[in-house]
């Protein structure tokens, strides 16, 4: 009885891996040095742990990981106790030689994450893995069993002669013949060499659609394929001029991992290089055209070798390869596209190109205002599609009783996500009525096509009423200069002259007193300037404006003078050193998330936070991908000077 007890307490402990039993997670490397060429199988054991939720590899730039992990579950009993494991064996390639560190795992058991442990190996040139095919460590005992290593001398004679078997039936019947003694392989069929390095590594475009309206998204993929087998990497593509095409692009993984896909009978490494969001702005048969980029290739070139047979004796012609670094150019292809016109059914009178599904949004800043006030609407689009094409929809009052200005617009995008363009655009209206009473202003409506639902669609905001009172200045009345004075009407009494010898006059003596006093001013002001810089604080807070302006003005004349590098340059710098003298940051320690931290407890909006980083990062990724042309310059241009103008307002 006692026994069957302590058998059911064994068998709950083993269900139940939290009874008291820590959870172990190992990486268990096969070897402890491999070659370049070689692939290995390293097992993560999770020991005490029943059930794994979720697992994944972290810092894989050393290796390749070839395809998904294989599980297995053990239990065993060992003096009464009971302990569970769940192992995950892996397949790498290493990418170079050194002394590699393998991959981390994190799993994730019943909610928490657990990291695994550190290992590394040595990875030389070549390959190790007929040298370490069956053979044991030298502390294995089967080491010195006679018969075990008869055993294992036979079984490396038989894999020798099944590869002799092999290369003979590999070989063309087209070859000549070659000697008896020959027992190399020859050269293999879709081998990739110099000559067929372009077939092998490429760039190919593709687009989710070949058929389109004006303005309505497109996403097109460029994709770099290569060869399974050799290795090759790329830098930055050079983004070709995309004319009649409004784009944007998507954000990829700095370091993507590929994706395994059968071309013409081939296995191919897929890496996904660029993802871009296009929008044709005319009609036609539009050219996408063709990526350019160059990087490396290491490909395996075949050397013959000769070495005697460790089973005959005799002397045979073997090859053997060595790694060879090519410099390559993938070609890339080129996408036509069809794009045509808005269908002319049910078009409504006032759409201008809006395409994709937005909403509307509107507020005004006052119900009540004086004819001395100016009041504001303000109107938002938001949804997915062309938002920056959109054009400012009309505010209709009469102009006989409104003085308008100059509507403010700007616009961003605030997501990519499901590869959709996603932002808003706001346009603030701003009028000031001429006379009392009540105004009725007119609702907005924006007219858009739908491309998924293949329909007009029309969006209106509610109409608002404004009271209107007088101000201090009456409607009508004129404030001029009085330039011509009336005929003084009073006598005028003449006196004699007084002769004296300083003279009476105020301006005479002016003449002196007001230079000493716009001495002192000045002395005044210096003494405050030197004052307040001595506060590095201060002074660095007050100047912090004037010194982003004068950087937005040389940024004014890169644009102007096509220099878009130093444009981009000099506009990040106006941003960023605003930010570092006006929060007094250190340029060492400032980063995006400590400026936001304080922006935010100086109570600065979140819209007005998110748009300043929005226009860093444009900057930042035009430096490397300048596109967009003058629009978008003249775009950024325009949002830096308004968002430091608000930054200003805002911080004081």
């Amino acid at each position: 009885m006692s026994r069957i007890l302590a058998l059911i307490v064994v068998l709950f402990s083993a269900l139940n891996p939290a009874f008291g039993q820590e959870i172990i997670f190992s990486t268990r490397p096969p070897v402890n040095k491999m070659g370049v060429q070689d692939v290995i199988h390293v097992q993560y054991e999770i020991q005490n742990a029943q059930r794994v939720q979720d697992i994944d590899l972290q810092n894989s730039r050393d290796f390749k990981v070839l395809g998904p992990p294989s599980m297995s579950r053990n239990i065993n009993m060992m003096n009464d106790r009971v302990s569970m494991s769940v192992t995950y064996t892996y397949s790498f390639q290493p990418k170079r030689t050194g002394r590699l560190n393998f991959p981390l795992a994190i799993a994730t058991v019943k909610g928490r994450k657990i990291k695994s442990s550190v290992a590394s190996i040595d990875v030389v040139k070549g390959s190790l893995a007929r040298r370490q095919r069956g053979r044991p460590q030298a502390s294995d005992p089967f080491a010195q069993d006679p018969f075990f290593q008869e055993m294992l001398r036979m079984e490396e004679e038989m894999l020798a002669r099944q590869e002799q078997l092999f290369n003979r039936r590999s070989q063309p019947t087209a070859a000549p013949q070659r000697s008896p003694q020959y027992q190399g392989r020859p050269k293999a069929r879709g081998e990739v060499t110099k000559n067929n390095l372009k077939e092998n590594v490429f760039i190919r475009a593709v687009v989710d659609k070949n058929e389109a309206h004006v303005g309505e998204q497109l996403v097109v993929k460029y994709k770099l394929y290569v060869r399974a087998g050799i290795e090759a990497q790329m830098g930055l593509p050079k983004v070709p001029e995309l004319d009649n095409f409004w784009s944007h692009d998507f954000d990829i993984p700095r370091y993507p991992q590929p994706n395994r896909e059968i071309l013409n009978g081939k296995m191919f490494n897929v890496f996904l290089i660029k993802k871009t969001a296009l929008f044709p702005t005319k009609t036609g048969a539009l050219t996408i055209k063709s990526i350019k980029g160059e990087g490396e290739a290491i490909i395996n070139t075949p050397i013959p070798v000769k070495r005697r047979s460790p089973f005959s004796g005799i002397v045979e012609n073997f090859i053997t390869y060595r790694q060879e670094k090519v410099s390559i150019k993938p070609p890339s292809n080129e996408i036509r596209v069809a794009v045509t016109e808005f269908p002319k059914e049910e078009k409504p009178e006032n759409f201008s190109g809006a395409v994709g599904s937005f909403t509307l949004e509107s507020k005004i800043n006052a119900a009540e205002i004086t004819t001395d006030d100016v009041a504001e609407l303000t109107l938002t689009i938001r949804g997915n599609g062309n938002i920056k094409l959109i054009d400012k929809p009309k505010l209709l009052l009469p102009d006989s009783i409104i003085e308008m200005f100059d509507p403010v617009e700007f616009d961003t995008i605030t997501s990519t996500a499901k590869d959709r363009i996603t932002g808003f655009k706001q346009v603030k209206y701003r009028f000031s009525p001429k006379g009392t009473g009540v105004l009725k202003v007119p609702s907005i409506s924006l007219a858009y096509y739908n491309a998924e639902a293949e329909r007009y669609e029309i969006k209106q905001t509610p109409e608002y009423t404004i009271q209107v009172r007088p101000g201090k200045v009456k409607p009508g009345d004129q404030i001029l200069p009085m330039y011509i004075h009336d005929i003084a009407s009073e006598n005028t009494k003449l006196t004699k002259e007084k002769s004296s010898v300083l003279p009476e006059q105020m301006w005479y003596w002016g003449a002196y007193l007001l230079p000493t006093l716009g001495f002192l001013f000045f002395l005044g002001l210096r003494r405050k300037e030197e004052h307040d810089q001595k506060d590095t604080v201060r002074f660095k807070n007050k100047r912090a404006n004037k010194i982003a302006l004068s950087r937005l003005n040389q940024a004014e004349q890169h644009r102007k003078a096509n220099e878009t590098v130093k444009f981009y340059e000099e506009t990040s710098k106006a941003v960023w050193l605003y930010l570092s003298d006006k929060l007094n940051i250190p340029l060492s320690t400032l980063s995006k998330e400590m400026a936001g931290t304080l922006l935010r407890k100086k109570e600065v909006s979140q819209d007005v936070i998110d748009e300043v980083f929005l226009i860093t990062e444009e900057c930042e990724l035009a430096l490397y991908t300048p596109d967009g042309g003058d629009f978008k310059i003249n775009q950024i241009y325009s949002d830096s000077l308004r968002i430091i103008g608000t930054l200003e307002d805002q911080l004081g």
